[in-house]
């Protein structure tokens, strides 16, 4: 028997992943496609990943140290104008942070994120598996139930 190709593309990574996590729930498997193809794109590059419960934090730890990528020159120039305007370079850190919290947490949460209760400085201690059923509740459930049987909230 031949060994299994990998998933090639991004969206074939991520069906792929949605299928063998929730094959009977079509809602499940819509919202984890979605939510592991943006954690693709933020990673930017493939996730070595197959446990739903995993910390966003495990996942793609480059976001999370200091609350995002500080090197590059769009977080530099955020940096910069933040603590002009402000005029406290800790302040600036701080504020900083909280921008890449949310945009981070925005595009996982995606439909929920006008809705969620939940605070963006917690995006990074969620599991995958907590982030889908966050989205499947307020998509308006499903019929496996498992968006209900969450606590993490």
């Amino acid at each position: 028997m031949w060994p299994r190709r990998p998933a090639s593309s991004p969206t074939e990574r991520a069906r792929v992943c949605a299928q063998r996590h929730f094959p009977r729930c079509a809602v499940h498997s819509e919202e984890t496609a979605s939510v592991y193809a943006t954690l693709e794109e933020l990673n930017r590059k493939p996730l070595p990943f197959d446990d739903l419960d995993t910390a966003l934090i495990e996942l793609v730890p480059r976001l999370a140290s200091a609350s995002g990528d500080l090197d590059s020159l769009d977080a530099i120039e955020r940096q910069m104008a933040v603590g002009t305007e402000l005029d406290q370079s800790d302040l600036a850190t701080v504020a900083l942070g909280e921008v890449v919290q949310e945009s981070v947490a925005k595009p996982l949460l995606g439909e929920a994120w006008g809705h969620s209760r939940w605070d963006p400085r917690t995006i990074w201690l969620r599991s995958v598996r907590g982030i889908v059923n966050e989205r499947v509740r307020y998509r308006g459930g499903c019929s496996c139930g498992e968006a209900s049987s969450n606590n993490c909230s």
